[in-house]
């Protein structure tokens, strides 16, 4: 039975846990169903009805030389038994098994972070507004200044926008780590974008960006691939708008602690990355090699190419 385990009908299989797992912590939590996807995967390796009791060093070092085998990164293969280890860990509390098996850690790459040049910001908005795609256009600018995600900026509603206090609040319910958080909006485009959009809507529309959904977004955005010949380009995806902001905020020396306050980090060294890769040591260290006075540090990925091109 899922969500309670009796003392005489406890998980005892590798799929049965997988599910009371979810069931009693994935299933609430933002990412849960990915969790449960992970466990799965490695499941599907090991074997859905293997015994608990049955899974040791040996199995899982089996399945990490297949998940290798089989194209995953480092990054990938540590995600996958992460979700192991948390079935594993309840395995322990509940008595099916006495000790969890350990495991080595695959080594993570540092991987590169996708920009967006202040050239290619100007004309993604110069072709939203071409094309009168004014939901767009108003979309990626609030993205590139705010740093919310997409499903983020898709449910704030004016309520959580304090024009007074110059913030925009984003309630625990719509972000993914259900934590609250407020970060400043002093760009004036983006107040302007606000009280615009305010004054327009209908008195039943409460949402910033009520006319727009995900699907909606993701047409366009494809068809502005299209037309800056970028459909090849693989970094070339919304959620580099947000890796923008946060590259943006290292660029001004921000700390890894803001950049993770502002942007909702579920952990610390997703933004330490930011200031490794484009923090004030990192940027003195490629003016050594590089002028890059006349724009910030934009050349780390192909995205310049849009302008080469244009």
């Amino acid at each position: 039975m899922l969500g309670r385990a009796r003392k005489d009908d406890k998980p005892r299989t590798l799929a049965d846990m997988i599910e009371y797992v979810f069931a009693n912590y994935w299933k609430e939590q933002a990412g849960g169903e990915k969790q449960r996807q992970n466990a799965y995967a490695v499941a599907d390796l090991l074997g859905r009805s293997k015994m608990l009791s049955k899974i040791g060093a040996f199995e899982i070092n089996k399945v990490t030389a297949e998940l290798k085998a089989g194209g995953n990164s480092g990054a990938t293969i540590n995600r996958k038994l992460a979700a192991l280890r948390r079935c594993l860990t309840e395995a322990v509390k509940l008595e099916v098994i006495s000790s969890r098996p350990t495991w080595k850690k695959q080594k993570e790459t540092e991987g590169r972070i996708a920009r967006i040049s202040r050239d290619l910001e100007r004309r993604m908005l110069a072709w939203c507004k071409r094309m009168s795609l004014d939901d767009i256009h108003d979309f990626i600018l609030w993205s590139i200044k705010v740093g919310s995600r997409n499903g983020e900026s898709l449910k704030i509603t004016f309520a959580d926008v304090n024009l007074r206090g110059k913030t925009a609040n984003f309630p625990a319910e719509i972000t993914k780590n259900k934590k609250f958080r407020a970060v400043p909006i002093e760009h004036p485009a983006v107040i302007e974008l606000v009280e615009r959009r305010r004054k327009a809507a209908t008195s039943d529309e409460q949402r910033i960006f009520a006319g727009l959904t995900k699907r909606k977004f993701d047409v366009q955005w494809e068809k502005m691939r299209e037309a800056f010949d970028l459909v090849d380009d693989p970094d070339f995806v919304p959620h580099v708008i947000r890796h923008e902001f946060c590259s943006r905020l290292a660029e001004a020396n921000a700390s890894a602690s803001y950049i993770q306050m502002l942007a909702g980090h579920l952990t610390l060294a997703v933004s330490q990355r930011y200031v490794h890769m484009f923090g004030k040591e990192a940027l003195e260290g490629a003016r050594r090699f590089v002028d890059v006075d006349a724009e910030p540090v934009s050349n780390v990925v192909a995205m310049e190419k849009a302008r080469n091109r244009s």
